[in-house]
């Protein structure tokens, strides 16, 4: 599934009026009164709409006149599917014309860190016939072995293949249109086809997303279905950003996170990741209301830019970089090293601890409100403590002292500083300063108000 962006759904059709029973004025009334209601309010603006890729094998994206819309749309699709999907489910392929420059880079972005043609980039003719012939050859085996294994439960299992041709033309007249099909979605093959013209689409569609003038949204000629869409905008200095922050990490093996391995994140780099994925997908300002109160000014709109709470995480912060945005993520003054840091009190007690990760967060949600306390994030670190030369996980503080408690936590927090994200706003009216944590805003992670 991929997101396309935000769209308004009629459900009419599942709505059902129950007549008032009889002819009386009265019941026709209220009868009428119930079909008002549902011409004005079976139309639902605003929801998320998705495109199953997995059950289309056609696509066409159409922006007339030029195809810089399409090709937006298209760096939508393939963000997410970077995102979301593993290597081990999913293949992507470009075939592209070299005169449109559009793709100039992704050979470079999607190549870099991948083996094994996991992602194929052709550009020109010769490159492109190669690509595709390799594709058709996959597919015919794919094809061949379904119409064997018929009604067998060994059917499919094969990585999904999404292929993006820039130019209706590089399709024309190979081999590979045998296999591409509306509902073939048994090959596990879809194909995206760009275009400034609709009329140059020499395929049939499964649904075609248009841009432009008249009309922006997804046309389904199977069942003439239009679904007008506000299309999720991705530009190429966004898409780079995203391979910096989620197609290119370390974090695990295999570059993907999953959502075991996003608990297993540090918080601070839970926070980084969400700050810079809310700027690739909903943009850089946040705006918020904050309510100073009826006497004081009331209701007031505020604005504020996310690229304050980020660094440059690929090096260390400067002093002047720390004076400059004194509220960003804190670094990691061990950088990589986030587990296992040892530690020697003044009293001579040795400890050992990790720096708070989003399963320690959900361990700390999970206590009684009572237990709650400001010590209590200390035992959510996997703290230890060494006994007789063993390390001992510290279930309670009866260990410590007032002053080895000070100390610890003074010197926790320095290997593992918190992040409290909030925004400074000023009363225009009284001049009062106070703080907003900006993930509160309603905003924040959906774009819920025009």
């Amino acid at each position: 599934m991929v997101r396309l962006g935000l769209g308004s759904v009629d459900i009419s059709d599942h709505v059902v009026v129950q007549e008032a029973g009889g002819k009386r004025e009265r019941e026709v009334q209220l009868t009428d009164v119930a079909n008002e209601v549902k011409i004005k309010t079976a139309v639902i603006h605003d929801l998320p709409v998705v495109l199953d890729l997995s059950r289309t094998g056609v696509i066409g994206i159409v922006s007339d006149g030029n195809k810089k819309s399409a090709f937006d749309i298209a760096r939508n699709i393939i963000g997410q599917l970077e995102i979301n999907e593993t290597n081990d489910r999913i293949q992507l392929a470009f075939a592209c014309d070299p005169g449109d420059g559009e793709w100039v880079g992704y050979d470079e972005l999607y190549l870099a860190d991948r083996k094994n043609g996991e992602i194929s980039f052709a550009a020109g003719e010769a490159d492109v016939k190669g690509l595709l012939d390799m594709l058709a050859n996959e597919l015919q085996k794919r094809n061949g072995t379904l119409d064997y294994f018929v009604n067998s439960e060994n059917v499919g299992g094969y990585r999904h293949i999404v292929l993006f041709v820039d130019d209706p033309g590089l399709l024309e007249g190979h081999l590979i249109n045998r296999y591409i099909l509306p509902g073939e979605e048994n090959l596990d093959f879809t194909v995206v086809v760009l275009s400034d013209d609709e009329e140059k689409f020499i395929l049939e569609m499964d649904c075609e997303i248009i841009q432009n003038d008249d009309f922006a949204g997804i046309y389904k000629p199977g069942t003439e279905e239009w679904i007008e869409i506000k299309f999720d905008r991705v530009t190429e200095a966004r898409l780079w950003s995203l391979d910096e922050i989620v197609i290119r990490t370390t974090a695990t093996p295999n570059g993907k996170l999953t959502v075991d391995d996003a608990l297993n994140l540090p918080v601070n780099d839970r926070y980084a990741i969400i700050f810079n994925s809310r700027i690739f997908s909903l943009g850089e300002e946040v705006e918020f209301e904050y309510d100073w109160g009826k006497e004081n000014g009331g209701k007031i709109t505020y604005g504020q830019d996310l690229h304050e709470f980020l660094f440059d995480y690929g090096t260390a912060p400067t002093e002047d970089d720390l004076n400059q945005k004194p509220d960003a993520i804190p670094y990691y003054p061990e950088g990589v090293r986030l587990v296992d840091h040892e530690y020697t009190l003044s009293s001579g007690k040795r400890i050992k601890f990790d720096c708070m990760t989003g399963k320690g967060e959900q361990e700390f949600m999970k206590l009684p409100l009572d237990k709650q306390t400001k010590n209590a994030p200390l035992l959510c670190r996997n703290l230890h403590l060494e006994v007789d030369g063993s390390w001992e996980k510290v279930e309670n503080f009866t260990p410590f002292t007032a002053k080895d408690m000070a100390e610890m936590r003074k010197h926790i927090l320095s290997m593992d500083p918190i992040f409290k994200g909030e925004s400074h706003i000023t009363n225009p009216t009284t001049g009062e300063e106070r703080t907003y944590p900006i993930v509160w805003a309603p905003n924040f992670f959906y774009l819920t108000e025009e």
